[in-house]
């Protein structure tokens, strides 16, 4: 049987086919990311680039399906198209692939909000975050009047108290080495690792701030996440020295 030539319009349909499928299988996942961010109500992502995307991806699988049923006319023997029977049940093997791939890769095309559901949704997401901000920074006003009470108590002259001379002989003795954050701070005393957690915060919420009345929005997000771990690691390194019994003197 003859071979058919790379110009014939069976293999040329067949090599965009292939072309198309590359296509949308390479952008969907990116695309699905952006839409989801979009109806979150999230700003990293404009519209107008997103609904270019859209029409690009719909595009490529209404065209596959075009193709698809193109395939399925070189299968039927009484069509003008009819090759032979290897043809045919290749043209019919394309076919059965094409409907596939559409029903496969057409649901999980998401669909984009109108320009007024955006703007809610960017509206309605600002109100949420300025409320878990606020919830945040009083939290943390919270957690920053503690550090600072065990910095003021931990500076306080042993020799006007000495209840004072004691605990800080206390605070002084070395941790045992299964906690993780004496493994991450050698020999540090854990009040001076408790102190570097407190600056470390001031200078996370610092950022945090800037981030926020700069409207960097992701930024903000990313400097929170940082801020509520130091927050953790503070609350644990505390609560270890209030667990630990106080050493006879």
């Amino acid at each position: 049987m003859k071979a058919l030539s790379v110009d014939t319009p069976i293999i040329q349909m067949h090599i965009e086919f292939k072309e198309l499928m590359k296509k949308v299988c390479e952008w969907l996942p990116s695309y699905t990311i952006i839409a989801e961010s979009l109806n979150s109500g999230e700003q990293k992502y404009t519209l107008e680039s997103a609904r270019s995307m859209h029409s690009d991806l719909l595009q490529a699988l209404q065209k596959i399906e075009t193709l698809g049923r193109q395939f399925a006319e070189y299968g039927e023997p009484d069509s003008e198209l009819y090759v032979n029977r290897v043809v045919a049940r290749l043209a019919l093997a394309v076919y059965r692939r094409a409907r596939h791939f559409v029903q496969n890769y057409l649901p999980p095309l998401q669909t984009l909000p109108t320009l007024k559901q955006y703007v809610n949704l960017t509206s309605q997401r600002k109100d949420e975050l300025a409320v878990r901000w606020s919830e945040e920074d009083k939290a943390l006003a919270e957690l920053m009047e503690l550090v600072s009470g065990k910095q003021n108590f931990a500076k306080m002259d042993p020799s006007t108290n000495p209840t004072t001379k004691r605990w800080q002989r206390f605070f002084q003795l070395p941790i045992s080495t299964s906690n993780t954050y004496d493994k991450r701070q050698g020999k540090k005393t854990t009040i001076e690792y408790l102190d570097s957690i407190a600056n470390k915060m001031d200078l996370v919420a610092g950022q945090l701030m800037t981030a926020r009345q700069e409207g960097q929005l992701q930024i903000a997000e990313e400097l929170a996440q940082e801020l509520h771990q130091l927050e953790q690691e503070f609350q644990k390194t505390s609560s270890s020295l209030n667990d630990t019994e106080s050493p006879t003197l």
